[in-house]
């Protein structure tokens, strides 16, 4: 077997059970040996990247069968063992280093044995620039070597890719082929594979567990055992005990309903149609057992308990508390959310424009800067410095890098020394020109959600805007408008396809997420890397290798986070409302909340679920968003106005006549109205509500409370700034009145009459500033 045989490149960084591969060519002494007879400058490198050394080392000696022998007389052959090493490491089919990290771990090698007495110098040198010519030589004469076709496999390790997945799965297989072996182990990495190859979904929730049962139960058995109906049984009960404690850890790990429904709903499933069906395992006596647990109820969903000790349900931006007083829902459901998703916006926003203000100053400069070449190349004008020109000194530094940008192209920094015609440090460089850095394309990601709910995050991540030749499949144009097209795994084949309707700001939004990622989306193609189809992608810190964007690589690192709670503030945003938001704004917290707020407004279940893009409404929907507390209000009250009967009284003659000039604030307003112009009655069925469209709703009205509410609804309707929570809330209901008692429905002539004289005397009572509490 040689090198070119192998499909991909090793990839031991990543393995979780790489430590059980080392010190089997190279002994723990022999290393501690090659470590204590260098000068501390190289000591303290190596102890830095220890693993990482070790590993590339072990790795070829394993694979070409060869040792570094510890004498003397062993020094030429030793030498040679290490010029071929120095080419394994430049050879792009052993690693995936660029090529500074080559260059780095092939100068720690260097240095690490030259000072060994059975190797020395053995006259190679690496270079920043690529390998040199000598270099190049012993990497050809790896490419010829015989390897070890077992020793390969076990570095190649056991790797899958999920459909749709930016992550591999690396299975820590190693313990399972030691004792059972190589036959048996293919076999069982072949049922993994084909499980998960075809599934958007991660790993399989208990496989540690597993592999770790197979082990320990069947000891150093024969993996025919597994071919017993008796010992399968046994060991699949004793599985499902173990996942069950580890996992549960005493309380202090996952819910037990969690653990249940993810051996019966994933495991179960992998284990009969796959492990059973494939050979591996007889079929248990009774079948794979299953734990009792029933379905976790919507409304136990997202819940945390906050510093004073009350639990709260957190899928919004806001918190909710389980248990809230009328006044704190009308709160939430009328102020807090519409507020919430207000600042959510204008951060967006501000941070969007920020971006592409970058972006235009980019091209703009490009026509005028000076750009710098690569060491080797002369610049136009000889009089300038190059040094001079992308000095962070200079304070025409950006407009340079912008030219140079424009000359070279995006580059990578493992490509060429970027620093020599960025300037160090060039991250910043990076996002001053408009690249999509870390955190860039998040503002993007959530205007696009809060705006159509119907997106979610797997669709942004997966969404693939062009076909192999180029053409934009991801946008499709037709009478009804631009959409925007993606796929929802889970919906299942026939109902993969989501196709949404672009609105001219969110079309404007995906055209300026093209124009951005242009330039990394060229530098993929011209390498051959598939991920340039994506519409997301992302240059990390600066100017790293283009990847696939992801919502967890984007938003969620700690230097990002803090980076966000700066874009808070400088929009305009409070230091109170950027603390409690920071980390709360989500794709997935925004577009619950979006949904969320479709509901306030058009008081339908119905159409909360078309917005969030599900195919029919489920009654349990509401429950995953607000805690029964707030259900139940807007339920007894709210839909009750709003979907069920009502009557209007007149109360001529009473003494609970409204002087609106009386009250001094809307809590007063609040109170009265609630005690003496609305009756729900004592007896609250919301079962009731929602199947019986005779309930009724009785308000009491005189021309003088009319008269205030016409008002009301003026006020908050010519208002340019938000409104507070209870003023919106008696308005709409004011809204909905005024509209029945002008409608035919209504046959109290009295009545018409009073609305059409508080139609004419609202403009006399002054509201002023009270709406705004």
């Amino acid at each position: 077997m040689k090198i070119r045989d192998w499909k991909e490149p090793i990839e031991f960084a990543r393995r979780s059970d790489v430590d059980d591969l080392l010190y089997k060519k190279l002994q723990r002494q022999q290393w501690e040996d090659l470590l204590s007879g260098v000068p501390e400058k190289i000591f303290n490198a190596v102890k830095k990247y220890e693993r990482q050394l070790l590993c590339t080392m072990e790795c070829f000696l394993q694979i070409t069968d060869r040792q570094l022998v510890a004498s003397n007389l062993a020094r030429r052959e030793n030498q040679q063992t290490i010029k071929l090493m120095i080419g394994a490491v430049f050879h792009s089919a052993f690693s995936l280093r660029t090529t500074s990290s080559q260059h780095f771990y092939a100068t720690l090698i260097l240095n690490l044995t030259k000072h060994t007495s059975y190797i020395g110098d053995c006259g190679l040198r690496s270079s920043t620039k690529g390998p040199t010519t000598e270099i190049a030589y012993w990497s050809d004469r790896f490419s010829e070597q015989d390897l070890n076709p077992e020793n390969v496999r076990v570095w190649r390790g056991w790797i899958t890719t999920p459909i749709q997945k930016h992550s591999r799965i690396y299975w820590p297989l190693y313990s399972v082929y030691q004792v059972f072996g190589a036959d048996f182990t293919e076999a069982l990495y072949r049922t993994l594979d084909e499980y998960h190859t075809g599934r958007a979904i991660g790993r399989l929730m208990p496989d540690r567990i597993f592999f770790k049962a197979l082990i320990e139960e069947a000891g150093d058995s024969c993996a025919k055992r597994f071919l017993d109906p008796v010992f399968s049984t046994t060991f699949f009960h004793k599985l499902l005990i173990r996942f069950l404690e580890e996992g549960y850890r005493n309380g202090s790990g996952a819910k037990y309903s969690t653990l249940a429904n993810a051996w019966r709903n994933t495991f179960v499933y992998f284990a009969e149609n796959y492990l059973i069906a494939s050979g591996l395992f007889a079929p248990p006596i009774g079948g794979i057992p299953k734990p009792i647990g029933g379905r976790v109820q919507g409304s136990q969903t997202n819940i945390s308990r906050c510093q004073n000790g009350v639990e709260i349900k957190t899928k919004l931006l806001c918190d909710v508390p389980l248990q809230v007083s009328d006044s704190q829902a009308i709160e939430i459901l009328f102020r807090q959310i519409g507020r919430d998703l207000a600042l959510v916006r204008t951060w967006a926003e501000n941070s969007i424009r920020n971006t592409w203000l970058k972006y235009l100053a980019r091209v703009r400069n490009e026509k005028i800067g000076i750009p710098v070449p690569f060491p080797g190349e002369a610049l136009e004008d000889r009089s300038q410095s190059k040094k001079w020109l992308c000095s962070p000194q200079n304070p025409e530094r950006l407009v340079n890098a912008a030219a140079t940008f424009a000359r070279h192209g995006y580059r990578v920094q493992g490509d060429k020394n970027l620093s020599s015609i960025y300037g160090s440090p060039n991250k910043g460089v990076a996002r001053a020109l408009g690249m999509p850095c870390t955190g860039v394309l998040h503002p993007f990601c959530i205007l696009l959600v809060l705006n159509h709910p119907i997106i979610t995050q797997a669709f942004l991540e997966h969404l693939v805007m062009f076909d192999d030749h180029g053409r934009r499949i991801g946008l499709r144009e037709t009478d009804g408008g631009l959409y925007l097209v993606g796929y929802k795994a889970r919906s299942g084949p026939m109902r993969a396809e989501q196709a949404v309707l672009l609105t001219g700001f969110t079309k404007q939004l995906v055209e300026q997420i093209l124009v951005l990622t242009e330039p990394l989306r060229g530098y993929l193609r011209s390498i051959g890397n598939p991920n340039w189809k994506f519409l997301l992608l992302t240059s990390g810190k600066g100017f790293g290798i283009p990847k696939k964007w992801t919502y967890r690589g984007d938003a969620l690192g700690t230097n990002t986070l803090q980076r966000q709670k700066a874009e808070y503030l400088a929009a305009g945003i409070s230091q109170a409302d950027a603390d409690r938001l920071i980390g709360r704004v989500t794709l997935t917290s925004v577009r619950a909340t979006a949904a969320v707020e479709v509901y306030l407004k058009t008081h339908s279940a119905h159409e909360m679920a078309m917005a969030l893009g599900h195919k029919e409404y489920s009654p349990r929907l509401l429950s995953h968003y607000l805690p029964s507390s707030i259900r139940d209000f807007f339920q007894e009250r709210w839909i009750r106005i709003f979907q069920t009967g009502i009557i209007v009284q007149a109360m001529q003659g009473s003494h609970f006549l409204l002087e609106a000039t009386g009250f001094l604030s809307m809590a007063e307003i609040h109170e009265f109205l609630n005690n003496n112009f609305l009756r729900i009655g004592d007896e609250i069925n919301v079962e009731a509500i929602r199947e019986d469209s005779q309930n009724e709703v009785i308000f009491h009205v005189n021309k003088n409370i009319l008269s205030f509410l016409v008002a009301l609804i003026e006020a908050t309707s010519n208002s340019l700034r938000p409104v507070g929570a209870k003023a919106k809330y008696w308005s709409e209901i004011a809204k909905h009145l005024c509209r029945y008692i002008s409608s035919d429905a209504c046959l109290n002539h009295e009545i018409k009459q009073m609305l059409t004289a508080a139609q004419n005397s609202s403009a006399s009572i002054e509201i002023g500033d009270l709406i705004y509490e």
